[in-house]
């Protein structure tokens, strides 16, 4: 709560634009400056989106025009590795407006998260934008990426959200947008690139770390995966007697040369095995209970883990703000309720390019934290200590998806990917000692906790780096 003068009020009635901290830091800001956004811009449009009738007609392969969305801007410039494409007679008529040259600056101008996030595009680039950014042109590429910088600093962005309108999808419109007061610092520019490019250095020991992880499992277990052999014609013919397939699977995936291939590697390998099966003390299926705001002192909350929650790079991340709390009676909690070194296995789901099979291990810290259930998505299995370390067998059932095991044992409809149970059960483990198989499972943590510090030691670069560029911008750097 907070009161304002009655003559403070200009243009806009909404209480967030007249938050203290909001007025205090434009305040500062306008001492420092005397330069707004509409100052640097020479030119400026705004994109659009096809209709659903109209996309056969407006897209492209990769041989057409890139099509930048939001998720393409970062404060490091373009990320076109998930890009989608135009035609070019769509990007030379229907969006000739809109057409991105090398060197404009890209704007994010709706959508939840940070406001007006930037991209400067590359020196020889040409493509195009959709509806939820626009397109700035400045005298040069310096300008651009001072703006970008200022932009995608904490000041910038606040400044930014401050002028944004609408609730669940804020907006900026373009008079809002050139109202923004620019403090020109080239030296911001220097202190973001080099924090950058720290980052990117962080973040690729860190995936290598993360690739390493699989090699290290599959030389520790004496496994020789065949070569990757190139998928024309021949490599992907192949025949199989019809009496292998008597009472199972006609689709061909199971019976591929790959898949078998893959196998056989596994099978060379020299240890014991048993069924995934023959291991698991109990196993039992999610449920994802009944809405959370139901008044009722019989059930219990607590948070449903689902395969939102799956970290493909680590394990869970309990701590997103997409988590979700439901209720449960005793009963069915008592049968979904999460213990530690429980193992989660997400057997409905996945993607285009992501084989459902993901898995999780419940660790002791995620329960300190939260009581702890699973969706009907989810799959849970506890094994017996007596066959195998829980530890380990997560680490095998997760390379097993990695090197595209699991792929196989799974249907697809209407989207979504479906696990086959009975054949994710029925698959090998390879067991060697139990002192080997916690060798294998404490240096593949070890691997994996590293690189999730340097993944934080990277985030905190570039947090540092803001907090010198907001010293710099408000002339009191020590």
């Amino acid at each position: 709560m907070f009161l304002i003068n009655w003559g403070d009020i200009k243009g806009r009635i909404d209480p967030f634009y007249y938050k203290i901290d909001y007025r205090t830091l434009e305040e500062a800001v306008l001492k420092n400056t005397k330069y707004k956004l509409r100052d640097f811009i020479l030119y400026m449009a705004g994109g659009a989106t096809p209709k659903k009738d109209q996309k056969e007609k407006y897209y492209a392969d990769k041989s057409g025009i890139p099509f930048v969305r939001v998720q393409n801007l970062t404060p490091e410039g373009l990320d076109l590795s998930e890009c989608v494409f135009i035609n070019e007679q769509t990007h030379n008529n229907m969006l000739s407006r809109s057409k991105v040259q090398g060197n404009d600056l890209l704007v994010k101008i709706t959508g939840v998260g940070r406001m007006a996030v930037s991209s400067v595009a590359p020196q020889q680039f040409e493509g195009n934008i959709n509806q939820h950014m626009v397109l700035i042109r400045t005298k040069d590429r310096q300008t651009s990426e001072l703006v970008a910088a200022y932009l995608n600093s904490d000041i910038g962005e606040k400044l930014a959200s401050r002028r944004s309108t609408g609730g669940t999808r804020p907006a900026l419109d373009y008079s809002a947008l050139r109202s923004i007061p620019v403090i020109i610092n080239a030296d911001i520019v220097n202190v973001m690139e080099c924090a950058y490019k720290q980052k990117r250095q962080k973040e690729q020991e860190a995936q290598l770390l993360l690739n390493n992880i699989s090699d290290y499992i599959i030389g520790a277990l004496g496994i020789k995966l065949p070569l990757e052999a190139n998928q024309d014609l021949s490599n992907r013919i192949f025949y199989i007697h019809a009496t292998d397939m008597l009472g199972g699977r006609f689709d061909p995936r199971k019976y591929s040369r790959k898949y078998k291939q893959l196998l056989d590697a596994i099978e060379s390998a020299p240890y014991d095995r048993l069924m995934l099966k023959e291991m698991v003390l109990n196993d039992v299926s999610g449920d994802w209970g009944v809405d959370d705001t139901i008044e009722d002192p019989d059930l219990i909350s607590c948070l449903t883990i689902r395969g939102t929650e799956f970290d493909n790079k680590f394990n869970l991340d309990l701590d997103n703000n997409r988590t979700k709390f439901r209720k449960y009676s005793k009963a069915s909690f008592d049968k979904i309720a999460l213990k530690e070194k429980d193992i989660l296995i997400e057997k409905s789901g996945g993607s285009e390019d992501q084989p459902v099979g993901r898995v999780a291990f419940i660790e002791k810290d995620m329960l300190d934290k939260y009581s702890l259930a699973f969706s009907n998505f989810i799959h849970r299995i506890r094994i017996d200590e007596n066959k195998a370390v829980p530890e380990y067998v997560f680490e095998y059932l997760r390379l097993m998806h990695n090197i595209k095991i699991t792929e196989v044992m799974q249907t697809q409809t209407n989207g979504i990917r479906n696990l086959i149970m009975q054949e994710y059960f029925g698959q090998t483990i390879l067991l060697p000692e139990p002192k080997k198989q916690e060798e294998i499972a404490i240096h593949a943590a070890q691997m994996r906790k590293r690189a999730f510090e340097l993944q934080e030691e990277a985030e905190k670069i570039v947090l540092d780096a803001k907090a010198k560029v907001e010293k710099m911008l408000l002339g009191d750097e020590q």
